[in-house]
């Protein structure tokens, strides 16, 4: 299970979880160890008081049940006050392979797009897909083809930029400021200098600050921007604003 970023204000992703971890009460440890990692205070007390099955897991799960993690923290987050907006499949062509033998082998994870009202900044425009025949634009589509990334500073896995780039230029104005709270290696920083905006980025592993200073050091704007969602292609020429990083 990974609680991974939030970008532009309210966008979320993360992927899902099953296993051992439902055969005991290794739910809510996990969701303590979450806790303690990221300060998720608020998730932890809305996630422990509304699901019942974080209180009683021996209860509401079976050995092999699928967690739900993802919808759980979403309802828990609409409990909380969040808007749901939206959720998007990111779907991933070259997924891992798994060794599992009696169920389909996973290859999307979960975006949410979430709001604190019912009033926020949405740039639709900037995000439009190229229809079949190339003609015309169209909203973009609720599943995102786009195949991961490898990076060569960092062993672990990271965002595409092509995932982060929607979510950026949808979610916030030239110039706006982009939180991501949860930093590692850097990806939605430089997709934020890549695409004129501003980035605050919260991290508490140091191997992981100095591979995102390291990539943000060599990222520049860029006057033409192409971002891919698998065959969707959609351009978006951007104004050159030089980055102020401070470390």
């Amino acid at each position: 299970m990974t609680i991974s970023r939030i970008w532009s204000k309210y966008f979320m992703t993360f992927g899902e979880y099953c296993g051992p971890m439902a055969r005991s009460g290794s739910i809510s440890a996990t969701r303590t160890r979450l806790v303690e990692e990221h300060g998720v205070n608020r998730m932890q007390k809305t996630w422990v008081v509304q699901c019942p099955i974080a209180r009683t897991p021996q209860r509401g799960l079976k050995p092999k049940d699928l967690i739900g993690v993802a919808w759980i923290l979403a309802m828990a987050l609409q409990l909380d006050g969040w808007y749901l907006r939206s959720d998007i499949i990111w779907y991933k062509p070259n997924c891992q392979p798994e060794s599992v033998k009696d169920r389909v082998t996973v290859s999307h994870e979960y975006i949410f797009m979430l709001s604190k009202s019912e009033n926020y900044y949405f740039d639709q425009e900037s995000i439009k897909e190229r229809t079949t025949d190339g003609k015309s634009l169209k909203n973009k589509r609720t599943v995102w083809q786009i195949n991961t990334e490898p990076c060569k500073e960092a062993h672990f896995a990271v965002f595409p930029r092509a995932l982060v780039h929607p979510c950026i230029l949808a979610g916030s104005p030239q110039g706006g400021l982009v939180l991501d709270p949860f930093f590692g290696s850097g990806t939605v920083g430089v997709v934020a200098i890549e695409t004129g905006r501003r980035c605050v980025g919260v991290e508490l592993k140091s191997d992981y600050i100095d591979i995102a200073k390291q990539r943000l050091l060599t990222a520049t704007p860029t006057l033409d921007l192409d971002f891919a969602a698998g065959s969707q292609t959609a351009t978006r020429h951007e104004p050159y604003i030089t980055p102020s990083l401070g470390f």
